[in-house]
């Protein structure tokens, strides 16, 4: 069996978590928002944020069917009237789990919420041995007809277990071969793809990835972001990743800064499929001036 992500392995105990602590009151000093620089002139607007957030899988337990600190974000994002997005790890629907199912269901855009959850493979496997074949990942690597199957069956999962299939996907380590790149081409209802490198010539819209949310995996500095994104603020979108089953207290907290100067700064908050609706649609409305 492939070993267990990174990002998942540095969780507590899954089965028996429960609810992270709740962040801090107030920090232990007063937190001042930088001042913004300048806009470039012409900068184009609006300007938006999608938040992807990684390794979401269901736990056994009804009344907290995901880990605490994926309900925490999930309950300070709606409680902010803003949108994020949850890559979905499909593995998790083989045992039936409908508590988790109920808690995608009541949370997703297409039933009114503010989440997109996308998918994050079947196993989100990684550096492991296919065929005896070193792997780089799940969708890098192994051969067709092993990532057409999980390509396959993480879909079919999603659509059986929650009633609505994914629009996105982002692969384990944000890897995608061309052998991925042609299993992304033979599923059109993929409209969007986080983070594939050029080379995969993935056909979806593929986002890109800067400035970073985290400037190591798992870790997140309001201070680290500030510099980052103070000199990229003129981009059209920023597309941050984030794993926040491996944030701490401190950590969700200048998550929570971050999000303010994000709002500070004018950013619209969407979902990656929303994001490429309006790029189809301002494509359209671009097509048909043309056309006058």
């Amino acid at each position: 069996a492939p070993a267990l992500p990174a990002a998942l392995a540095a969780l507590p105990a899954l089965a028996d978590a429960k609810p992270a602590s709740p962040p801090p009151a107030a920090p232990a000093g007063p937190f001042v928002m930088p001042v913004l620089p300048p806009l470039p002139p012409n900068t184009p607007t609006p300007r938006h944020v999608i938040l992807k957030f990684d390794d979401l899988k269901g736990l056994k337990n009804p009344k907290a069917p995901v880990h605490g600190r994926f309900q925490r974000l999930a309950d300070f994002i709606a409680a902010k009237g803003l949108k994020a997005s949850f890559g979905v790890i499909a593995n998790t629907f083989e045992e039936p789990n409908e508590a988790f199912c109920d808690w995608l269901r009541t949370r997703a855009i297409e039933n009114g919420g503010r989440f997109e959850f996308w998918f994050h493979g079947y196993d989100h496997a990684m550096n492991m041995t296919v065929g005896g074949t070193p792997c780089k990942a799940e969708f890098s690597g192994p051969d067709y007809a092993y990532q057409s199957e999980h390509f396959r069956k993480g879909c079919e999962l999603m659509r059986k277990s929650v009633g609505f299939p994914f629009r996105t996907f982002g692969a384990a380590g944000n890897a995608v071969d061309a052998t991925g790149a042609r299993v992304l081409s033979e599923n059109p209802e993929i409209k969007v793809c986080f983070f594939a490198p050029a080379q995969s010539a993935c056909p979806q819209l593929v986002l890109n990835r800067s400035p970073e949310l985290e400037y190591a995996v798992g870790k997140v500095s309001f201070d680290a972001f500030w510099k980052s994104y103070s000199a990229k603020r003129a981009q059209p979108y920023v597309a941050l990743q984030g794993h926040p089953g491996m944030w701490s207290d401190e950590m969700f907290l200048d998550f929570q800064h971050i999000v303010e100067l994000l709002l500070a700064d004018g950013r619209a908050f969407v979902t990656p499929y929303e994001y490429y609706q309006l790029k189809q649609a301002a494509q359209a409305d671009e097509t048909g001036r043309a056309g006058k």
